[in-house]
Protein backbone atom coordinates (compact mmCIF):
# COMPACT_ATOMS: atom_id res chain seq x y z
CA UNK A 1 0.00 0.00 0.00
CA UNK A 2 2.80 2.39 0.92
CA UNK A 3 4.60 1.92 -2.39
CA UNK A 4 1.58 3.56 -4.01
CA UNK A 5 2.08 6.58 -1.76
CA UNK A 6 5.78 7.18 -2.47
CA UNK A 7 5.34 8.94 -5.83
CA UNK A 8 2.48 11.08 -4.52
CA UNK A 9 4.43 12.06 -1.42
CA UNK A 10 7.49 13.01 -3.47
CA UNK A 11 5.32 15.31 -5.58
CA UNK A 12 3.80 16.89 -2.44
CA UNK A 13 7.25 17.50 -1.00
CA UNK A 14 8.56 19.07 -4.20
CA UNK A 15 5.52 21.28 -4.53
CA UNK A 16 5.96 22.42 -0.95
CA UNK A 17 9.50 23.51 -1.76
CA UNK A 18 8.21 25.46 -4.77
CA UNK A 19 5.66 27.55 -2.90
CA UNK A 20 8.14 30.38 -2.50
CA UNK A 21 8.20 30.82 -6.28
CA UNK A 22 4.92 32.72 -5.91
CA UNK A 23 2.76 30.39 -7.98
CA UNK A 24 -0.91 30.77 -7.09
CA UNK A 25 -3.89 28.53 -7.59
CA UNK A 26 -6.47 29.95 -9.96
CA UNK A 27 -9.41 31.73 -8.29
CA UNK A 28 -12.52 29.69 -7.57
CA UNK A 29 -15.81 31.60 -7.45
CA UNK A 30 -19.39 30.87 -6.46
CA UNK A 31 -22.49 33.01 -6.40
CA UNK A 32 -22.05 33.76 -2.71
CA UNK A 33 -18.29 34.00 -2.28
CA UNK A 34 -15.13 35.00 -4.02
CA UNK A 35 -12.45 32.59 -2.92
CA UNK A 36 -8.83 33.03 -3.91
CA UNK A 37 -5.71 31.09 -3.09
CA UNK A 38 -3.36 33.99 -3.59
CA UNK A 39 0.37 34.60 -3.67
CA UNK A 40 -0.07 38.20 -2.55
CA UNK A 41 -2.68 40.55 -1.17
CA UNK A 42 -2.47 42.58 -4.37
CA UNK A 43 -3.37 39.52 -6.42
CA UNK A 44 -6.28 38.72 -4.11
CA UNK A 45 -7.57 42.28 -4.42
CA UNK A 46 -7.91 41.88 -8.19
CA UNK A 47 -10.35 38.96 -7.90
CA UNK A 48 -13.68 39.59 -9.57
CA UNK A 49 -17.11 38.41 -8.48
CA UNK A 50 -18.96 35.54 -10.10
CA UNK A 51 -22.12 37.50 -10.87
CA UNK A 52 -21.08 39.53 -13.92
CA UNK A 53 -24.52 41.13 -14.11
CA UNK A 54 -24.03 42.92 -10.78
CA UNK A 55 -21.88 45.98 -10.34
CA UNK A 56 -18.61 44.64 -8.90
CA UNK A 57 -18.00 47.61 -6.63
CA UNK A 58 -21.43 47.33 -5.04
CA UNK A 59 -21.07 43.59 -4.47
CA UNK A 60 -17.60 44.04 -2.99
CA UNK A 61 -18.89 46.70 -0.61
CA UNK A 62 -21.67 44.42 0.63
CA UNK A 63 -19.38 41.49 1.31
CA UNK A 64 -17.22 41.07 4.38
CA UNK A 65 -13.58 40.36 3.64
CA UNK A 66 -11.86 37.50 5.45
CA UNK A 67 -8.24 36.41 4.95
CA UNK A 68 -6.59 33.18 6.07
CA UNK A 69 -2.80 32.86 6.49
CA UNK A 70 -1.29 29.36 6.37
CA UNK A 71 2.31 28.18 6.27
CA UNK A 72 1.71 26.54 2.90
CA UNK A 73 -1.15 25.68 0.56
CA UNK A 74 0.16 22.29 -0.64
CA UNK A 75 -0.04 20.08 2.46
CA UNK A 76 -3.17 17.92 2.07
CA UNK A 77 -4.38 19.11 5.48
CA UNK A 78 -4.35 22.73 4.27
CA UNK A 79 -5.92 21.84 0.94
CA UNK A 80 -8.80 20.26 2.82
CA UNK A 81 -9.06 23.35 5.02
CA UNK A 82 -9.47 25.48 1.91
CA UNK A 83 -12.14 23.22 0.41
CA UNK A 84 -14.14 23.03 3.63
CA UNK A 85 -13.71 26.73 4.41
CA UNK A 86 -15.13 27.62 1.03
CA UNK A 87 -18.10 25.35 1.74
CA UNK A 88 -18.69 27.08 5.07
CA UNK A 89 -18.93 30.45 3.30
CA UNK A 90 -21.58 29.08 0.95
CA UNK A 91 -23.54 27.31 3.70
CA UNK A 92 -23.60 30.31 6.01
CA UNK A 93 -24.56 32.76 3.26
CA UNK A 94 -27.47 30.49 2.31
CA UNK A 95 -28.61 30.61 5.95
CA UNK A 96 -28.69 34.42 6.00
CA UNK A 97 -25.25 35.19 7.42
CA UNK A 98 -23.13 37.91 5.75
CA UNK A 99 -21.65 37.09 2.37
CA UNK A 100 -17.91 36.66 2.55
CA UNK A 101 -15.02 37.35 0.18
CA UNK A 102 -12.55 34.74 1.38
CA UNK A 103 -8.85 34.85 0.45
CA UNK A 104 -6.17 32.31 1.35
CA UNK A 105 -2.48 33.22 1.63
CA UNK A 106 0.72 31.23 2.09
CA UNK A 107 3.47 32.82 4.16
CA UNK A 108 5.89 30.05 3.13
CA UNK A 109 6.88 29.30 6.71
CA UNK A 110 8.49 32.75 7.09
CA UNK A 111 7.34 35.07 9.87
CA UNK A 112 8.52 38.20 8.02
CA UNK A 113 6.29 37.34 5.08
CA UNK A 114 3.40 36.49 7.38
CA UNK A 115 3.66 39.88 9.11
CA UNK A 116 3.89 41.67 5.76
CA UNK A 117 0.77 39.93 4.42
CA UNK A 118 -1.17 40.74 7.60
CA UNK A 119 -0.14 44.40 7.45
CA UNK A 120 -1.30 44.61 3.83
CA UNK A 121 -4.70 43.23 4.82
CA UNK A 122 -4.95 45.76 7.65
CA UNK A 123 -4.41 48.56 5.16
CA UNK A 124 -7.01 47.07 2.82
CA UNK A 125 -9.60 47.05 5.60
CA UNK A 126 -10.33 43.38 5.99
CA UNK A 127 -13.09 42.48 8.44
CA UNK A 128 -11.50 39.34 9.86
CA UNK A 129 -8.14 37.58 9.74
CA UNK A 130 -7.49 33.92 10.54
CA UNK A 131 -3.81 33.54 11.29
CA UNK A 132 -1.87 30.31 11.74
CA UNK A 133 0.87 31.65 14.02
CA UNK A 134 4.34 30.41 13.15
CA UNK A 135 5.63 32.36 16.16
CA UNK A 136 3.07 33.14 18.84
CA UNK A 137 5.29 35.78 20.46
CA UNK A 138 6.61 37.43 17.34
CA UNK A 139 3.11 38.03 15.98
CA UNK A 140 1.78 39.90 19.02
CA UNK A 141 2.53 43.43 17.70
CA UNK A 142 0.87 42.92 14.30
CA UNK A 143 -2.09 41.07 15.86
CA UNK A 144 -2.62 44.00 18.22
CA UNK A 145 -2.30 46.38 15.29
CA UNK A 146 -5.10 44.52 13.51
CA UNK A 147 -7.46 44.41 16.49
CA UNK A 148 -6.75 48.08 17.25
CA UNK A 149 -7.98 48.77 13.71
CA UNK A 150 -11.26 47.01 14.52
CA UNK A 151 -10.42 43.78 12.68
CA UNK A 152 -11.48 40.45 14.17
CA UNK A 153 -8.42 38.21 14.55
CA UNK A 154 -8.53 34.46 15.15
CA UNK A 155 -5.22 32.73 15.74
CA UNK A 156 -5.69 29.23 14.36
CA UNK A 157 -3.82 26.45 16.12
CA UNK A 158 -2.02 28.59 18.68
CA UNK A 159 -2.55 31.10 21.47
CA UNK A 160 -1.25 34.59 20.73
CA UNK A 161 -1.47 36.67 23.88
CA UNK A 162 -2.60 39.90 22.27
CA UNK A 163 -4.99 42.42 23.74
CA UNK A 164 -8.25 41.55 21.95
CA UNK A 165 -7.78 38.56 19.64
CA UNK A 166 -9.33 35.09 19.59
CA UNK A 167 -7.50 31.76 19.46
CA UNK A 168 -8.94 28.57 17.96
CA UNK A 169 -7.06 25.59 19.33
CA UNK A 170 -7.21 21.85 19.91
CA UNK A 171 -6.40 19.87 23.03
CA UNK A 172 -2.95 19.21 21.57
CA UNK A 173 -1.13 18.27 24.74
CA UNK A 174 -3.76 15.71 25.77
CA UNK A 175 -4.00 14.30 22.25
CA UNK A 176 -0.27 13.85 21.79
CA UNK A 177 0.00 12.38 25.29
CA UNK A 178 -2.39 9.67 24.09
CA UNK A 179 -0.33 9.06 20.93
CA UNK A 180 2.84 9.00 23.01
CA UNK A 181 1.41 6.60 25.57
CA UNK A 182 0.24 4.26 22.81
CA UNK A 183 3.71 4.20 21.26
CA UNK A 184 5.59 3.87 24.55
CA UNK A 185 3.24 1.17 25.84
CA UNK A 186 3.61 -0.85 22.65
CA UNK A 187 7.41 -0.58 22.94
CA UNK A 188 7.56 -1.24 26.69
CA UNK A 189 10.05 -3.96 27.48
CA UNK A 190 12.37 -2.88 24.68
CA UNK A 191 15.27 -0.49 24.88
CA UNK A 192 15.87 2.13 22.24
CA UNK A 193 15.00 5.55 20.92
CA UNK A 194 11.74 6.98 19.67
CA UNK A 195 12.30 9.50 16.92
CA UNK A 196 10.08 12.57 16.91
CA UNK A 197 9.55 14.55 13.72
CA UNK A 198 8.26 18.03 14.56
CA UNK A 199 7.85 21.26 12.63
CA UNK A 200 9.14 24.61 13.85
CA UNK A 201 10.59 25.46 17.25
CA UNK A 202 8.39 27.98 19.07
CA UNK A 203 5.19 27.05 17.22
CA UNK A 204 2.47 26.70 19.88
CA UNK A 205 0.86 23.58 18.47
CA UNK A 206 4.19 21.83 17.96
CA UNK A 207 5.37 22.70 21.46
CA UNK A 208 2.12 21.53 23.07
CA UNK A 209 2.24 18.22 21.22
CA UNK A 210 5.87 17.71 22.17
CA UNK A 211 5.02 18.46 25.82
CA UNK A 212 2.29 15.81 25.73
CA UNK A 213 4.72 13.23 24.39
CA UNK A 214 7.49 14.01 26.87
CA UNK A 215 5.00 13.62 29.71
CA UNK A 216 4.05 10.19 28.34
CA UNK A 217 7.60 8.89 27.87
CA UNK A 218 8.65 10.03 31.35
CA UNK A 219 7.12 6.84 32.73
CA UNK A 220 9.26 4.59 30.52
CA UNK A 221 12.91 4.74 31.64
CA UNK A 222 13.91 2.16 29.04
CA UNK A 223 13.03 4.54 26.22
CA UNK A 224 14.80 7.66 24.98
CA UNK A 225 13.72 10.16 22.35
CA UNK A 226 15.32 12.32 19.69
CA UNK A 227 13.51 15.41 18.33
CA UNK A 228 14.23 16.60 14.79
CA UNK A 229 12.61 19.61 13.08
CA UNK A 230 11.47 19.95 9.48
CA UNK A 231 11.20 23.75 9.66
CA UNK A 232 8.15 23.53 7.39
CA UNK A 233 10.03 21.56 4.71
CA UNK A 234 8.06 18.33 4.33
CA UNK A 235 10.88 16.60 2.44
CA UNK A 236 12.99 16.70 5.59
CA UNK A 237 10.71 14.06 7.12
CA UNK A 238 12.25 11.70 4.57
CA UNK A 239 15.87 12.71 5.15
CA UNK A 240 15.45 12.71 8.94
CA UNK A 241 14.08 9.16 8.78
CA UNK A 242 16.83 8.01 6.42
CA UNK A 243 19.43 9.29 8.90
CA UNK A 244 17.77 7.49 11.79
CA UNK A 245 17.59 4.26 9.82
CA UNK A 246 21.36 4.10 9.72
CA UNK A 247 21.16 3.03 13.37
CA UNK A 248 19.31 0.09 14.91
CA UNK A 249 18.59 2.24 17.99
CA UNK A 250 15.42 3.75 16.48
CA UNK A 251 12.49 1.49 17.36
CA UNK A 252 9.51 3.79 16.83
CA UNK A 253 8.63 7.18 15.36
CA UNK A 254 6.11 9.80 16.46
CA UNK A 255 5.27 12.63 14.10
CA UNK A 256 3.53 15.91 14.82
CA UNK A 257 1.66 15.73 11.52
CA UNK A 258 0.38 12.88 9.36
CA UNK A 259 2.22 14.06 6.24
CA UNK A 260 5.48 13.49 8.11
CA UNK A 261 4.39 9.96 9.01
CA UNK A 262 3.53 9.10 5.43
CA UNK A 263 6.90 10.30 4.18
CA UNK A 264 8.70 8.59 7.04
CA UNK A 265 6.94 5.27 6.44
CA UNK A 266 7.77 5.45 2.74
CA UNK A 267 11.45 6.01 3.57
CA UNK A 268 11.47 3.07 5.98
CA UNK A 269 9.82 0.80 3.45
CA UNK A 270 12.38 1.77 0.81
CA UNK A 271 15.13 0.88 3.29
CA UNK A 272 13.53 -2.48 4.06
CA UNK A 273 12.78 -1.64 7.69
CA UNK A 274 9.50 -3.37 8.53
CA UNK A 275 10.13 -3.50 12.29
CA UNK A 276 9.20 0.13 13.09
CA UNK A 277 5.88 1.47 14.32
CA UNK A 278 4.49 5.01 14.18
CA UNK A 279 2.01 7.24 15.99
CA UNK A 280 0.84 10.56 14.68
CA UNK A 281 -1.56 13.51 14.79
CA UNK A 282 -4.13 15.16 12.45
CA UNK A 283 -6.20 12.04 11.74
CA UNK A 284 -6.10 12.41 7.97
CA UNK A 285 -7.76 9.63 5.91
CA UNK A 286 -4.45 9.00 4.13
CA UNK A 287 -3.14 7.21 7.25
CA UNK A 288 -6.19 5.04 7.95
CA UNK A 289 -4.87 2.04 6.02
CA UNK A 290 -1.63 2.21 8.02
CA UNK A 291 -3.72 2.22 11.22
CA UNK A 292 -5.76 -0.76 10.02
CA UNK A 293 -2.54 -2.65 9.24
CA UNK A 294 -0.97 -1.84 12.60
CA UNK A 295 2.00 -0.02 11.09
CA UNK A 296 0.63 3.16 12.67
CA UNK A 297 -0.83 2.72 16.14
CA UNK A 298 -3.03 5.80 16.12
CA UNK A 299 -3.61 9.35 14.97
CA UNK A 300 -5.71 12.14 16.46
CA UNK A 301 -8.75 13.12 14.41
CA UNK A 302 -8.54 16.86 13.95
CA UNK A 303 -8.85 16.72 10.18
CA UNK A 304 -8.32 19.41 7.57
CA UNK A 305 -11.99 19.52 6.61
CA UNK A 306 -13.16 19.93 10.19
CA UNK A 307 -10.50 22.54 10.93
CA UNK A 308 -11.25 24.60 7.83
CA UNK A 309 -15.02 24.63 8.20
CA UNK A 310 -14.80 25.34 11.94
CA UNK A 311 -12.46 28.30 11.65
CA UNK A 312 -14.38 29.96 8.83
CA UNK A 313 -17.67 29.35 10.65
CA UNK A 314 -16.21 31.04 13.73
CA UNK A 315 -15.06 34.05 11.71
CA UNK A 316 -18.44 34.44 10.00
CA UNK A 317 -20.32 34.26 13.30
CA UNK A 318 -18.02 36.83 14.90
CA UNK A 319 -18.39 39.13 11.90
CA UNK A 320 -22.16 38.74 12.28
CA UNK A 321 -21.92 39.91 15.89
CA UNK A 322 -22.23 36.63 17.77
CA UNK A 323 -20.26 36.39 21.00
CA UNK A 324 -17.63 33.79 21.82
CA UNK A 325 -14.94 33.39 24.45
CA UNK A 326 -11.45 34.48 23.44
CA UNK A 327 -10.24 30.88 23.36
CA UNK A 328 -12.35 28.37 21.45
CA UNK A 329 -11.73 24.64 21.29
CA UNK A 330 -12.32 21.91 18.75
CA UNK A 331 -12.46 18.37 20.09
CA UNK A 332 -10.44 15.53 18.63
CA UNK A 333 -10.77 11.76 18.86
CA UNK A 334 -8.13 9.04 18.77
CA UNK A 335 -8.31 6.90 15.62
CA UNK A 336 -7.11 3.35 16.31
CA UNK A 337 -7.86 -0.20 15.22
CA UNK A 338 -9.62 -2.65 17.50
CA UNK A 339 -6.58 -4.92 17.33
CA UNK A 340 -4.21 -2.17 18.51
CA UNK A 341 -6.61 -1.10 21.26
CA UNK A 342 -6.82 -4.69 22.49
CA UNK A 343 -3.02 -5.04 22.45
CA UNK A 344 -2.58 -1.83 24.49
CA UNK A 345 -5.31 -2.86 26.94
CA UNK A 346 -3.46 -6.13 27.47
CA UNK A 347 -0.44 -4.06 28.52
CA UNK A 348 -2.49 -1.95 30.89
CA UNK A 349 -3.30 1.12 28.77
CA UNK A 350 -6.95 1.63 27.80
CA UNK A 351 -7.82 4.19 25.12
CA UNK A 352 -11.10 5.85 24.16
CA UNK A 353 -11.02 5.61 20.38
CA UNK A 354 -12.89 5.26 17.14
CA UNK A 355 -11.96 2.94 14.30
CA UNK A 356 -10.76 4.21 10.90
CA UNK A 357 -14.15 3.21 9.44
CA UNK A 358 -15.95 5.43 11.95
CA UNK A 359 -13.48 8.24 11.35
CA UNK A 360 -14.19 8.10 7.62
CA UNK A 361 -17.88 8.71 8.33
CA UNK A 362 -17.02 11.79 10.39
CA UNK A 363 -15.03 13.06 7.44
CA UNK A 364 -18.01 12.68 5.17
CA UNK A 365 -20.26 14.66 7.54
CA UNK A 366 -17.81 17.27 8.88
CA UNK A 367 -20.11 20.20 8.12
CA UNK A 368 -22.82 18.80 10.37
CA UNK A 369 -20.78 19.62 13.47
CA UNK A 370 -20.42 23.34 12.80
CA UNK A 371 -23.10 24.37 10.30
CA UNK A 372 -25.38 27.42 10.71
CA UNK A 373 -28.13 25.42 12.41
CA UNK A 374 -25.85 24.61 15.33
CA UNK A 375 -25.75 26.77 18.45
CA UNK A 376 -22.70 28.99 18.80
CA UNK A 377 -21.49 26.68 21.58
CA UNK A 378 -20.80 24.04 18.92
CA UNK A 379 -18.22 26.43 17.48
CA UNK A 380 -16.75 27.71 20.73
CA UNK A 381 -16.47 24.28 22.34
CA UNK A 382 -17.80 25.72 25.60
Amino acid sequence: MFKKLISLLMVISLLTLCIGCGTATAPTTTETTTTTVAASVTEAATTTTANAATDAAVVSAEKKKVAVFLSDLINPFYQQMIEAGDKAVVDYAAAGYPEIELNWFSYDGAIDKEISLIEDCIVQGYDALIIEPIDTTGLIPVVNKATDAGIIVINCGGIVEGTDNYSSIYHDRIQCYTSGMALCTALDGKEGTIGIISGVAGNWTMEERLAGFTEAISGFPNLKYDVQLTNQDNSKATTITETWLQSDDIIGILTISDIYSLLSMAAAESAGRSDLIWASNDGQPEVYDAIREGKMLCSQLIGGYRCGYWNIAAAIRLVAGEEMPKIIYMSATTVMSDVTASMLAGKGYTVDYITPDAAEQIYLTYADEFNPSQDVSAISGQ
